[in-house]
């Protein structure tokens, strides 16, 4: 919420179907701090496809699997994650996320 606010950036939460993100508590969160959320009802399951975070997280762990190294601790696995992030690259993050509304609308239609 810090980031958004700072930012004034316009978005919506689309959380997975766990059960914790559509809890009573959370739900109040939500209308409390004003954010625009997927419904339960409307969110498809099992649509890695509509969920480019699904894919950006792939790419991410190959990044770090190249490395071929045993990470011993959370300093390390940081370290390694950060830098297996900056070679996914910004542009392709952009890119998966700018196509959502496109692909909502099309899984919506059929």
């Amino acid at each position: 919420m810090p980031f958004l606010r700072e930012h004034n950036v316009s978005t919506f939460f689309w959380p997975d179907l766990a059960s914790c993100h559509y809890s009573k508590a959370t739900l109040e969160w939500y209308e409390t701090n004003n954010v625009v959320f997927v419904p339960r009802e409307a969110n498809p399951p099992n649509c890695p496809e509509l969920r480019p975070i699904e894919r950006y997280w792939a790419m991410v762990k190959k990044k770090l699997k190249e490395t071929k190294q045993l990470i011993r601790n959370a300093t390390k696995f940081n370290r390694k994650w950060s830098t297996a992030q900056k070679k996914v690259g910004e542009d392709i993050i952009k890119t998966m996320m700018e196509g959502i509304p496109e692909n909502l609308k099309n899984f919506y239609k059929n």
